[in-house]
C-alpha cells in the first residue's frame, strides 16, 4: 500500500501522511460540527413544535376564559344594548377558540392529544350553545333563570373545556422537558462520537505517519547507516540494496556503491602492493643468499691448501720406497 512512498523524496514522505493527518483532524472536526448542528437543529425544531403547540393551548384557554367573562357581562349588564355588545365579544371570543383548535389539531400526533383537542373543540362548542340559551333568557330579562343556565349547564361545559386544553398543556409542557432532555443527551452521544472518531482517526493517522517514517526514513537510513560501518571497517562484501530507488536513500545507496567499489579497488592495490613488496623481500634474500655463496667459493678458491698429514708410516720412516712419496703428493693436491 505504502510502496508508491519508496521511490518519493523524504520531503514527500513527510507531507503526504502530515496531509492525512490534517484531513482526518479536520473531517473529524466537520463531521462533529454537521452531528452536532444536526442535533440542535431537531431539537430546535422538536422545541418549536411543542412550544407552538403549548402557544395556541394556552391562547385558546385564554380567549375561552374571555368567552365566559362575557356571559358573565351579559347576565349581569341589564341594558340590552350592553348585552349585545358582551353578546358579540363572547361570539368572536368562541370564534376565536375554535380557530386557534383548529390552528392546533394538526399539531398534535399522538391519539390522546388528538383525543382532548377533539374534546376540546366539543366541549367550547357545547358551551356556545347553552350560552346561547343563557344570552335569550337575559335578553328577556330572567336573569336569575340566564345565571342558572349559565352556573349549571354551561359551566359544565366550561369545567370539560378547560380540564381537556389543561390536559393539553400539561402535556405539551412535560414533552418540551422531555424535548430538552433527548436533545440534551443526543448531544452528549454526538459529542462522544466525535470524541472517539477524532481519537480513531488521529490514531490512524498517527500509525500512518509512524509507519511511513519507519519504513521509508528512518529503517533505510539505519541500514545505509550499518552498511557505512562496515565499509568504513573495510567489509567490501556487503551488499547494498535499494540503489534503483530514487529518493534520498537511493541516492545514498548509490554512493555506498561507489565507495565500495573504490575500497575493493583499494584492497586489491594494497593486496597487490604487499605481493610485490613480499616478492622484492625473496629476490633480496635470495640475491643475499647467492652473494654469500660466492664470497664462500671466492674465499676458498683464494685460501692456500693446507698440506694434510702423511701417513704415519711416512712419517716414521721418511725415506720409505716411493710409494711414501706419492702419497704426500697426492695430500699435497687434495
Amino acid at each position: 500500500m505504502l510502496h508508491f512512498l519508496d521511490n518519493q523524496k523524504i520531503i514527500v514522505k513527510i507531507l503526504v501522511p502530515a496531509v492525512l493527518l490534517a484531513v482526518i483532524s479536520a473531517a473529524s472536526v466537520i463531521y462533529g460540527a454537521v452531528e452536532l448542528s444536526q442535533v440542535n437543529a431537531a431539537g430546535q425544531k422538536i422545541r418549536l413544535v411543542n412550544a407552538k403547540r403549548l402557544e395556541l393551548a394556552l391562547a385558546a384557554e385564554s380567549v375561552f376564559n374571555s368567552a365566559a367573562i362575557s356571559e358573565k357581562n351579559v347576565i349581569l349588564s341589564g341594558e340590552e344594548a350592553a348585552m349585545r355588545k358582551h353578546i358579540g365579544l363572547y361570539d368572536k371570543a368562541s370564534e376565536d377558540t375554535l380557530a386557534l383548535i383548529e390552528r392546533l389539531a394538526p399539531l398534535v400526533h399522538t391519539t390522546e392529544e388528538k383525543a382532548l383537542v377533539d374534546t376540546f373543540r366539543a366541549a367550547v362548542q357545547a358551551r356556545r350553545v347553552a350560552s346561547a340559551h343563557v344570552f335569550e333568557l337575559a335578553l328577556k330579562g330572567d336573569a336569575k333563570g340566564a345565571f342558572e343556565e349559565s352556573s349549571k349547564v354551561a359551566a359544565k361545559h366550561r369545567q370539560d373545556a378547560i380540564k381537556a386544553v389543561d390536559a393539553i398543556i400539561d402535556m405539551e409542557r412535560a414533552s418540551m422537558d422531555a424535548s430538552g432532555m433527548a436533545a440534551d443527551r443526543d448531544a452528549t452521544v454526538a459529542l462522544w462520537v466525535l470524541a472517539a472518531g477524532s481519537a480513531l482517526g488521529l490514531a490512524v493517522g498517527f500509525s500512518l505517519f509512524s509507519t511511513v517514517a519507519a519504513r521509508g526514513i528512518a529503517r533505510p537510513i539505519t541500514s545505509m547507516t550499518a552498511l557505512m560501518v562496515r565499509l568504513a571497517e573495510g567489509d567490501i562484501q556487503v551488499a547494498v540494496q535499494g540503489a534503483e530507488r530514487r529518493d534520498e536513500v537511493g541516492a545514498l545507496a548509490r554512493s555506498l556503491v561507489i565507495f565500495k567499489e573504490h575500497a575493493a579497488k583499494t584492497q586489491a592495490l594494497e593486496a597487490e602492493k604487499a605481493a610485490e613488496q613480499q616478492r622484492k623481500e625473496e629476490r633480496q634474500r635470495s640475491v643475499e643468499k647467492a652473494i654469500v655463496v660466492f664470497e664462500n667459493s671466492v674465499r676458498a678458491a683464494l685460501s692456500p691448501p693446507r698440506p694434510r698429514k702423511l701417513p704415519r708410516t711416512c712419517r716414521r720412516w721418511p725415506r720409505r720406497p716411493r710409494r711414501c712419496r706419492r702419497r704426500s703428493a697426492r695430500s699435497a693436491a687434495r
